[in-house]
């Protein structure tokens, strides 16, 4: 036995009979698809109306970090090649040197005191 149960029932929009029909069955087909399109159509209205009188805050800026500026003069490439060739080398041989002479020696090297 089913647990279904089917009922005539009557459109309560257009008065249209509907035979053996599920109980909950409110409209019929065409009533139903244009109650849908009403309810649609009502809440985009309601929304829009939601959105005039309290728009979205708009979002503060983001502050833009300033840029360190370095303690060191920044020398480009073309500097750095233009300088290795006036001393006639290479311009990696000039950076080798170029880092050789910024390298601070570590403060316990040659020394007699373990390193801590």
């Amino acid at each position: 036995m089913s647990n279904t149960l089917y009922i005539t029932r009557t459109c309560v929009d257009c008065g249209k009979v509907m035979r053996n029909v599920y109980h909950t069955k409110v409209r019929c087909p065409e009533c139903g698809h244009q109650h849908h399109l009403d309810m649609c159509a009502a809440y985009r209205e309601r929304k829009r109306a939601e959105r005039m009188l309290h728009p979205a805050p708009k979002p503060a800026p983001k502050p833009i970090p300033k840029k360190p500026v370095p303690a060191v003069p920044v020398t480009t490439l073309a500097d750095d090649i233009r300088a290795a060739d006036k001393l006639g080398i290479s311009y990696g041989k000039y950076m080798l040197l170029k880092m050789q002479a910024n390298k601070k020696a570590c403060p316990c090297a040659n020394t007699d005191k373990p390193k801590r």
